[in-house]
């Protein structure tokens, strides 16, 4: 077997990008799968180092950050099976979160060494820090549930708090709690089953199903001839009344049975360990970040989908969104369309139009000393910059597939892990 080691090289553009590349030092390229990076890029406390989860390699990649903000690579160390995220604990110390190895890699940055590997759950997301003394917070994803560990003897504290939801992944805290998005929230919607949706319980006249979507007509219109459709099942919405209504407004109540929580984010006590949630936020909450005076932003997306047929859905049948929260409260103080200069009510957009949009949101961060929130769109390429209502102030087009966001302590500069190119803007 060859072993390929990384290679760096130093492009200056409009924006700085170091990159790292298997195929530069093989000579060849790989195909292969990995696993969704959360928090893949972390500033040591003392900003003198930039950590960076390199998952296809199995490493954590180790930048020396000089006075202009220039990176220079100096350390690449095994880790565990697809590093997903790091986190810092202070200036020597990070934590590593290794999801197919299910561990925890500790590594002693500026010795270039491991100190220590904890097992965990299956497939580990993310870790934060709080308390005192220090605790650390691991979301287990696919047990829903949160570990958590002495940061200073590495010993269980408990093995998982139980989550009421799927899949807590990115984790934040204000030192008072931590916050875990739960990646597959949904959006109160439910199927009801077409056995049912052809009984007494349907709202249409005549028990009818298919159900009509516009009033009492189809849109798009039935061509004529056709013949007699089968019955089908129907997705249905619940509304903040908690009624349980169709895309044409009719009330499907009396066939639902059964109700759904709608958790999106998890606030865990750091004190009492006890967990409570916030719900109704996004369908999909891909990653979060936190202010110092305590706002969390979630990003991700919202499913539209209880519209029903195709011609209706072409193109249109998520929105990119972010939600605006206060952490001491987990009351909800704005949420916005992260692309609201798109047009939903056509199937396609010009490319100005759509190059300005952003896709797959994967990372937050909060610019120091303004009122910046800086968002990665990995479907897009690019980085998005909001105030702190949300709305859009610019677009910085980075490398490909960017996730991993952090600012520095200055506010001066923003680094970001561009995955499919294995490179870092700043």
């Amino acid at each position: 077997m060859t072993r390929c080691n990384a290679r760096f090289a130093v492009c200056v553009a409009p924006m700085a990008i170091w990159t790292w590349s298997a195929m530069d030092a093989c000579g060849q390229s790989f195909v292969n799968f990995e696993t969704p990076q959360a928090n893949p890029l972390a500033l040591s406390p003392d900003g003198e180092r930039l950590l960076v989860a390199n998952t296809a390699d199995n490493r954590l990649e180790v930048f020396r950050v000089g006075n202009d903000g220039s990176l220079v690579w100096g350390d690449s160390i095994p880790v565990g099976l697809e590093p997903v995220s790091v986190r810092s604990l202070d200036h020597r110390r990070a934590w590593v979160v290794n999801q197919l190895s299910d561990s925890i890699t500790i590594v002693d940055v500026v010795d270039g060494r491991v100190v220590d590997t904890i097992r965990t759950g299956d497939e580990p997301t993310d870790v934060v820090f709080a308390g005192t003394p220090t605790r650390a917070f691991v979301s287990i994803s696919q047990e829903n549930r949160i570990a958590v560990y002495d940061a200073a003897t590495h010993a269980t504290i408990t093995p998982g708090l139980p989550v009421a939801g799927e899949e807590p992944r990115s984790l934040v805290t204000d030192g008072e709690r931590v916050f875990a998005a739960l990646f597959e929230a949904g959006n109160r919607t439910t199927i009801i089953p077409e056995r049912v949706a052809v009984s007494s319980v349907n709202p249409y006249p005549g028990d009818q199903n298919p159900p009509p979507n516009l009033g009492a007509d189809f849109f798009p219109p039935r061509p004529p001839g056709q013949p007699t459709p089968p019955v089908t099942s129907i997705i249905v919405r619940r509304d903040a009344g908690g009624r349980w209504m169709d895309d044409n407004d009719h009330d499907w109540s009396d066939a639902v049975t059964w109700d759904l929580h709608g958790h999106g984010l998890v606030q865990i006590d750091v004190a009492t360990l006890e967990v409570s949630y916030v719900s109704d936020l996004l369908t999909t909450n891909m990653s979060c970040g936190i202010a110092p005076d305590g706002e969390i932003v979630v990003v991700g997306t919202e499913a539209t989908n209880e519209i029903r047929f195709e011609p209706n859905l072409a193109g249109v049948f998520i929105r990119v969104e972010g939600v605006a929260l206060d952490a001491a409260t987990g009351a909800v103080s704005t949420r916005k369309d992260l692309n609201p200069h798109l047009d939903y009510s056509v199937g396609t957009v010009p490319l100005a139009m759509r190059t300005r949009s952003v896709g797959d949101p994967r990372g937050v961060a909060f610019r120091p000393g303004t009122d910046e929130v800086w968002i990665s769109g990995m479907g897009s390429n690019n980085v998005v910059v909001c105030d702190r209502s949300l709305d859009r102030l610019d677009a910085v087009p980075v490398g490909a597939g960017p996730t991993g966001i952090v600012a520095d302590a200055t506010g001066e500069r923003v680094y970001v892990l561009n995955r499919f190119d294995a490179t870092v803007s700043v």
